[in-house]
Order: structure tokens, then C-alpha cells, then sequence
């Protein structure tokens, strides 16, 4: 079996077609990375400038107490103002460390900034709560906080209790990671190898990873039959089931090798043109993904008509990122969803790789079964894309809101699914398409072993 599939892929990879394909993708991906520079050349922003309160007066708490609530409320309230000058001794460090653009420095008071912000807005007077968010804060504030102790830091009466402080917790997590890593921020339209393998999963892979398997298998084991070289092959005491099943593996590696090859080449190119950043990068992420199949409702396409297109990794200038929002029912204010988390790049690209894979080993299967079943080529294309269309069709409304997502044929957007927005966990997606894939192998086989060759 293993002569069989070399031999076929050998042939494959000679097909001018593929090379054709590989192309197609380089140049939308060279496209993609001009789109990236246009907009970074419009960025509102320069270096890692990228809070208005940067460039502002920063706000004088002792005056602002001073004349809404008088000397007085000093005087009552003292642990809330020494938090308000920490908090706004912060900001100035932060000028500071930006107009001398050391990064370490940015980063650290980058995620104290949120750190105190998310506890400015998350502690009330519900000692369990309080608790809960102490655990979380804790796991990074002695890393950030300068030695400033966590219990002198509480800004009650004057906040407390808004649901910003899930996303400033997340993006304290963020500068955390950064800054322990020794990372500098980069940001959706900077051009280096991390951005560009995330655009690439994210908005060109999902084209091609349904038309190209097509294009490559409907005629896998048709044509030969057309041709009387399946009938050759099969005399030679080669059975049936190894032959499928070599077509079968070596059309999914000729099909994963034109998808990726692309990303590897173009992402290496960037990072030694531009420097490699490190895949260790923070990423966002919904948590348990890949260990529970409990999902959460994609408001994401929703919110999205409204609001127009999404930012990813720290660049949130905009209200929202790449990440599952909490509510769609006011889209002006659009939070993080609680269940995001922080992972390394590399993790991300890991799994995002497999489930795409684990994608591609569906279509190629149900093509080859097609084309196994469907004797004529232009009949057998014709099947399969409706089928697809079909499926497809009935099943994408499980995509949104808050369905339920069990459909292999929508299962084609790997990062969707690891950022909670396909209604489907990453766990639940691996198993239904594994489970597809191996019914549709084994259907294969047995009829491929009674066909009339």
C-alpha cells in the first residue's frame, strides 16, 4: 500500500495544477499582506501609542475629587484616592516608557493598567466575588504590580461592579504574557510571520479548504477506471481496500501539502525580511476548547453586520477583537465573552492545523467515495459540489446565535471554532470529524470491493 501511495502522490505533485493552485494561494496571500500595509500606513496610531489617554492630559484625581465631592470625601475615603494616584502614576510611567519606546516597560504597566482597572470595576461588596477575582489578579499582579500590595488597592465607593472587568482582565493577561516572554506587541496590520500565519488561517484558508479537495479527488479513481489502468493495477494481487485506501491517503497529503506549503514559504520569507516573532505570542482563545464540548453562542456574525470588520491580537482600537462577544443585544458595547483565554501562538496554530486537517480528511473521503461511485467525471464534480452545497446550506444556520453546531460539512473554519464563534467546541469538532471520516472510509471500502471494475 505504501508503493501505491507514493507512487500516486509522486504523480500528483507532478500535476501542473497543483503548482497552478500554489500560486493562486502565494497570490492571495501577497494581497492579503498589501491590504495588511495599507493599513498600517492609516493607522491612527504610531509605535505602541495606542490609548487616547496617552496623548491627553491624564486626569488629575486630587482635582477631580477635589471639586465633585470636596475635601471632605479625601478625607473619609483615603484608600480610593492613594488607588486613583497609583492608578495615575501608572499612566505617566507609561508616557514615559513609550516615549522612550522600552517595550519590557510598556508591557509590564500595560497589564497593571489593566489589572487595576479591572479591579477598579470588578470589586463590590460580595466577598465571594471579590474572592474569585483576588485568585485571578493574583496569578500576575506580583509580576507587574512594582510591589504594590493587592489589598491597598480598592476604589469604592466611587467604582465597582461593571462588566468591563472581563475585558480588561483578558487584556491583563495579554501584557502578562508579553511581558514575561520579553515580547513586544505587535499588532493586526504589522506584517511578520505570526500575523500573517493568523490572517492566512483565518480569512484564506477557508476559501480553498472545500474547492481544492474537490478539484483534486473528484476523478481520483474514476479517471483510472475511464483509462484501464485500475484494472491493471487491480490484477496484480493488490486488494482493494490497500488501493482505496492509498488513494485516499496520498490525495489528503497531495491536499495538504498545496494549502500549507504556501504559509510555510511566505511566513519564513517574513520573518527573515522582518524578524521572526516569537510563537509564543498571546493569543485569544476559548477556553477548554479542546477538553469539553460545552460551547457558547456565536453572537460574533451578528455583531459583525453592525459593526463592521474585526481586530485581533492587542490591536483594540477598536471596540471589539477576534473573540467570541458576550452579548449581541447591544452592539455598541461589545465585551469579550468570559470563557476567553490566553494561549501561546504556537498552541493556537497547532490546533487550528488540526482540525483543518482533520477537515480535509473529511472531503477528500466523501469526493473519493463519489468518485468511486459516479463513473463519469463531469457527473461525479457535479455530485459532489451539490452535495456539498446542500449540506452546507441546511447546516450554516447552526452557526449562529445560539445553536447548536454538529455538522461536519461547517466545520471548515478552524479558528472560528477555536475562538467560540461556530457554535461548536474544538473537542466536539475533532470527534464528528474523525467519526465521518472513518464511516465514510469504511463505506468507501465496501463498496469499492463489490464495484464492477
Amino acid at each position: 500500500m505504501l508503493t501505491l501511495m507514493k507512487m500516486d502522490l509522486k504523480q500528483r505533485l507532478k500535476n501542473s495544477l497543483t503548482w497552478f493552485v500554489i500560486l493562486i494561494l502565494c497570490i492571495m496571500s501577497m494581497l492579503s499582506i498589501i491590504e495588511m500595509k495599507n493599513a498600517r500606513f492609516l493607522r491612527p496610531f504610531k509605535g505602541h501609542d495606542i490609548y487616547s489617554f496617552v496623548n491627553k492630559e491624564i486626569m488629575d484625581w486630587d482635582l477631580f475629587f477635589t471639586r465633585r465631592y470636596g475635601e471632605r470625601e479625601k478625607e473619609l475615603y483615603p484608600q480610593a484616592y492613594y488607588s486613583l494616584g497609583v492608578y495615575k502614576k501608572v499612566q505617566e510611567d507609561l508616557v514615559i516608557a513609550i516615549e522612550e519606546n522600552d517595550v519590557r516597560e510598556i508591557t509590564r504597566l500595560m497589564s497593571f493598567f489593566h489589572l487595576l482597572w479591572a479591579k477598579q470595576e470588578y470589586i463590590t461588596h460580595d466577598a465571594i466575588m471579590n474572592k474569585i477575582f483576588e485568585n485571578r489578579a493574583m496569578k500576575i499582579w506580583n509580576d507587574v504590580s512594582d510591589g504594590i500590595p493587592y489589598e491597598d488597592m480598592d476604589f469604592r465607593p466611587y467604582f465597582g461592579g461593571s462588566e468591563t472587568r472581563v475585558y480588561a482582565l483578558l487584556y491583563a493577561k495579554y501584557y502578562h504574557q508579553l511581558y514575561i516572554n520579553d515580547i513586544e506587541p505587535v499588532y493586526s496590520n504589522d506584517i511578520n510571520n505570526v500575523t500573517y500565519l493568523y490572517e492566512y488561517f483565518f480569512s484564506i484558508l477557508p476559501k480553498f479548504i472545500i474547492v481544492i479537495p474537490i478539484l483534486f479527488i473528484y476523478n481520483s479513481i474514476n479517471r483510472e477506471k475511464n483509462g484501464g489502468s485500475l484494472k491493471l493495477v487491480l490484477t496484480q494481487s493488490i486488494s482493494r481496500w490497500k488501493y482505496y485506501l492509498s488513494k485516499w491517503f496520498s490525495g489528503t497529503i497531495h491536499v495538504i501539502f498545496t494549502l500549507f506549503f504556501p504559509a510555510i514559504i511566505i511566513s519564513t520569507l517574513l520573518g527573515i525580511i522582518n524578524g521572526f516573532v516569537s510563537l509564543k505570542y498571546p493569543t485569544f482563545y476559548l477556553k477548554n476548547s479542546m477538553s469539553g464540548f460545552k460551547t457558547i453562542p456565536n453572537y460574533m456574525d451578528a455583531v459583525k453586520m453592525k459593526k463592521g470588520n474585526f481586530e485581533k491580537f492587542g490591536d483594540y482600537n477598536a471596540t471589539y477583537s477576534y473573540m467570541a462577544p458576550k452579548s449581541s443585544y447591544d452592539v455598541n458595547i461589545v465585551d469579550p465573552h468570559e470563557k476567553m483565554e490566553i494561549i501561546p501562538f504556537y498552541k493556537y496554530l497547532l490546533m487550528a492545523v488540526l482540525l483543518s486537517i482533520l477537515f480535509i480528511t473529511f472531503v477528500v473521503a466523501l469526493t473519493q467515495l463519489i468518485s468511486a461511485i459516479v463513473n463519469k467525471e463531469i457527473i461525479s464534480i457535479t455530485t459532489i459540489s451539490i452535495i456539498f452545497g446542500i449540506g452546507i446550506l441546511i447546516s450554516s444556520p447552526f452557526k449562529y446565535d445560539k445553536h447548536l453546531n454538529l455538522s461536519p460539512f461547517t466545520m471548515e473554519h478552524a479558528s472560528r471554532i477555536l475562538i467560540g464563534t461556530y457554535n461548536v467546541t474544538a473537542l466536539a469538532s475533532t470527534i464528528i470529524l474523525f467519526v465521518s471520516t472513518t464511516i465514510l472510509l469504511i463505506a468507501g471500502v465496501v463498496y469499492f470491493k463489490r464495484k464492477e471494475i
